[in-house]
């Protein structure tokens, strides 16, 4: 009987040992990815910033994210002809842009999404949700909502 409950013990300390490793590679594994989404999203509005459009779409599902490209160009664009001197200021805020994480979440294998405050100086912040999906070992940006 002593034989058999230190057999149970044991088998149970095991399956412990084996969930704690399982846990580990998963936490892992998860951290790479909010890693490499966070830089997805973080790419993607420096090149904003700078006007460089093929770098935006370069880290977006360019089909689903046209408008939103379209329209920051729009703006940059309206800016340029009407005063540089405002685009200039502009940009160099967004660049200046502090992006912070609140939340990521995996919604799938090959997604996920994740929410985040740009602040712009001490008076301008605004909370995101960018929908990301996983393409060819690289997270691209599918959507991006504002939550304020």
């Amino acid at each position: 009987m002593k034989k058999f409950i230190l057999n149970i013990f044991i088998l149970i300390a095991i399956g412990g040992v084996g969930a704690l490793v399982a846990l580990w590679v998963t936490h892992d594994e998860e951290t790479k990815i909010f890693s490499a989404q966070k830089d997805s999203v973080k790419a993607f509005y420096s090149a904003l910033s700078e006007g460089n459009w093929d770098e935006a779409a370069s880290v977006c599902d360019t089909a689903a994210m046209e408008g939103y490209i379209e329209n920051y160009r729009k703006i940059r664009d309206k800016a340029a002809r009407s005063d540089s001197s405002i685009l200039n200021l502009a940009s160099s805020a967004l660049a200046k842009a502090d992006i912070s994480f609140l939340e990521q979440n995996l919604t799938a294998d090959d997604s996920g999404n994740a929410v985040f405050r740009i602040n712009v100086g001490k008076n301008l912040s605004k909370i995101k949700t960018a929908d990301l999906k996983l393409l060819d070992g690289k997270w691209l940006i599918t959507n991006i909502t504002t939550q304020n």
